[in-house]
């Protein structure tokens, strides 16, 4: 698709540069490393003042983060909360790090994010894309996981992938 046809998805002139942006910083890209481009164009998305065009260009924007990504975005994230500012973007963030790094993302809360929320996301995306590996870091995981019930986002994340194979795991 060209980044014509990108931009003719969205009216608003700021969400247009964002498209070309996208497009440029997947050039730039080094596989493996953390891309500069990326993480400045999250970093100008989160400081947007208007909450709905934010919102849809975080999301847009997530579709294109890098597992390498994922480390510097969080990093900025928590930056911002010591800062007070708390923005429900982390969600979509967090989702998406499980979708693309389900076991990097698990193994990061492990360390050092262990609320409820982190989990919720990082599994929930982890089993919409890899049902059968998160289900098993959940069975491996149960002491660390303690009274948090990760089977409810892993069935979510699952059965949005693959219904059948989900529910059948869930009468078995």
């Amino acid at each position: 698709r060209s980044a014509a046809a990108a931009t003719a998805l969205v009216s608003d002139p700021r969400s247009q540069r964002l498209v070309k942006w996208m497009e440029e910083m997947e050039k730039s890209a080094v596989a493996g490393q953390p891309n500069p481009a990326f993480i400045q164009a999250a970093i100008t998305t989160l400081n947007d003042a208007l909450f709905h065009r934010r919102q849809r260009d975080f999301r847009l924007l997530m579709e294109k983060m890098s597992p390498a990504d994922a480390q510097a975005i969080h990093a900025h994230f928590k930056a911002m909360e010591r800062e007070g500012k708390y923005f429900g973007e982390y969600t979509a963030f967090a989702m998406r790090w499980g979708q693309i790094a389900g076991e990097e993302a698990m193994a990061h809360w492990l360390e050092t994010d262990r609320g409820h929320g982190n989990l919720v996301e990082f599994i929930t995306g982890w089993a919409s894309t890899e049902p059968e590996k998160a289900l098993a870091w959940v069975k491996d995981h149960q002491a660390e996981l303690g009274n948090s019930n990760a089977y409810r986002p892993l069935l979510v994340g699952w059965l949005s992938r693959d219904p059948v194979s989900a529910s059948t795991w869930l009468e078995g």
